[in-house]
């Protein structure tokens, strides 16, 4: 398939051809341009058996080089394929597998274990003490998010050969732990921050920044904790993997998906959108990714964007390199070919897994950017090893060991006028959020009034409204009532169109803004 795009130019999306009998699983591009596959065949009895093996892009060249037990801890998020710029090793996850000479001409390799702190393995409150592991370029530093029960916690450490495994030492907690600060003049008033948060992705900038997925995609400065917005649309987008000059990127995203995009929660702009829908992200992932994996259609990706376009333009949907129609949708990861001309992601067949939850089958998709000219590529350097802000040492320990969340209440304080009213309770079986804007402006020239509130239950249905009006240069509101199923049920999380005992429907309402109306019915299956 050719695509024709006005900035990129011609853009081919083809199937690489796999041998029939084999599994894949997953797969990444080599720093040296091979396809790096894990996979099983029809023949292992042991569910814990895999196989890798490299492959040229185009299909021909299949070589074996690793077959064996890799045994996963039930709180890690299962193997990865994560190769490193030496082109000697790759991260599975919970282990190092070494190649020798390299991983193109291996002879032999040695499946090594990776240890992680112990104190976040081993405390009960971990529930995944990895989701998505990354690599330096410099491929001495390690970066993993760990899911807790408080929230997601981001770590960065350095990666050391020891005898007989690989040890994570000089770990420091490099996101935020908590979300609001009090006000010194007045504690009344509190301070929401600028979160440095959400699952790791990629290193970039040689090595010195961190990509983040969350409703949008960031970029956190490692030396200076600055973090910086990448996509600033309504619609869902979750991971941007930058090509290697970081021009250009491929992102997981809702855009191409109006009836799943869930676009409706962001489309009017709030002055702290993340805080005011954070208790129902995990719904809208589960809803609009989940959901759509597993029995509902729509689109999840990827795309291919220009990251100086993504930051600036709200309506930029880049290039969809999927096609809506087909039963097949996008699963992580993608990857570059070193070249930059050239990119790797992945499909499977909606609905089709095993036991385990792995996709029984799996296809692997080639971009190939035939007129797109690479700017110089970003070279390796040096990760920095001391974070001026990080959380360190016993201090850091015990943080993470003793952290609970804090249910900040009070007013924000808007720059030019008004407030909003912030209120968090908690009981046993829910947690009701609510924003109250009382004439809130930041500029001036645009004013809030209204409120958003959620009730969220961890094993029930969980009810998000708004009845709020934007005046001013821009004009929007937000009239709507929108509830979701559990989030753990026997399907996946679906919005609930039924009457409740009063007789009125359960979720229905508009969201408005400038000449775009969005409806919840539109989201109807």
């Amino acid at each position: 398939m050719i695509i024709r795009d006005n900035e990129l130019g011609r853009i081919g999306v083809n199937t690489i051809p796999i041998p029939e009998d084999i599994r894949v699983l997953t797969a990444h591009y080599s720093f040296t341009g091979k396809i790096i596959l894990l996979y099983r065949t029809g023949k292992e009895a042991n569910e814990d058996y895999y196989h890798i093996a490299l492959i040229n892009d185009d299909g021909d060249g299949f070589k074996k080089i690793f077959s064996g037990e890799i045994k996963v801890s039930k709180k890690s998020n299962g193997i990865r394929i994560l190769p490193f710029t030496d082109n000697r090793r790759i991260l599975l996850g919970d282990y190092v597998l070494e190649c020798f000479p390299d991983i193109d001409n291996c002879q032999y390799s040695k499946l090594l274990p990776l240890e992680y702190p112990w104190f976040i393995t081993r405390d009960p409150r971990t529930f995944k003490y990895y989701s998505e592991p990354i690599i330096s370029p410099d491929g001495k530093h390690i970066a993993w998010t760990t899911l807790r029960i408080q929230g997601a916690i981001n770590f960065l450490g350095v990666l050391k050969r020891k005898k007989n495994k690989y040890k994570i030492e000089n770990i420091q907690v490099i996101s935020d732990l908590e979300s609001f600060d009090k006000e010194k003049e007045d504690e009344r008033y509190i301070i929401p921050r600028k979160i440095r948060g959400g699952e790791v992705k990629q290193f970039i900038d040689g090595g010195k920044a961190i990509s983040l997925a969350g409703f949008d995609a960031w970029v956190q400065d490692l030396e200076t904790g600055k973090i910086i917005k990448i996509t600033n649309t309504p619609w869902y987008d979750e991971t941007v993997i930058f090509s290697p000059d970081e021009k250009l990127g491929m992102v997981m995203t809702t855009r191409g998906s109006p009836k799943t995009s869930c676009s409706i929660f962001a489309l009017l702009p709030r002055p702290y959108l993340l805080l005011a829908i954070s208790p129902i992200i995990f719904h809208i992932y589960m809803y609009s990714i989940v959901g759509v994996r597993t029995i509902r259609k729509g689109n999840i990706g990827p795309a291919i964007i220009e990251i100086e376009k993504s930051m600036k333009d709200k309506n930029y949907m880049g290039v969809l390199l999927n096609d809506p129609k087909e039963e097949w949708v996008y699963i992580s990861p993608m990857s570059w070919h070193p070249s930059g001309k050239r990119a790797l992601f992945l499909e499977m067949l909606r609905g089709e897994i095993d036991k385990k939850g792995r996709p029984l089958k799996v296809r692997l998709i080639r971009v190939d950017l035939y007129d797109y000219i690479p700017s110089n590529l970003v070279l390796p350097s040096q990760t920095p090893n001391n974070i001026p802000y990080a959380i360190k040492g016993i201090k850091m320990v015990w943080k993470v060991l003793t952290y609970r969340n804090k249910r900040m209440e009070g007013k924000i304080r808007g720059r030019y006028s008004g407030y909003i009213n912030y209120s968090n309770k908690m009981s046993f079986r829910l947690n009701i959020i609510e924003f109250r804007y009382n004439n809130f402006s930041d500029d001036g020239k645009n004013f809030y009034n209204g409120y958003e509130k959620t009730v969220f239950s961890p094993s029930d249905e969980t009810v998000y409204e708004a009845d709020l009006k934007l005046v001013g240069e821009e004009n929007g509101e937000m009239r709507l009532k929108v509830t979701f199923s559990k989030l753990f049920g026997e399907e996946p999380v679906r919005i609930i169109f039924d009457k409740d005992i009063n007789g009125n429907p359960k979720s229905y309402g508009y969201v408005k803004y400038k000449d775009v109306i969005l409806k919840v019915e539109d989201l109807l299956p």
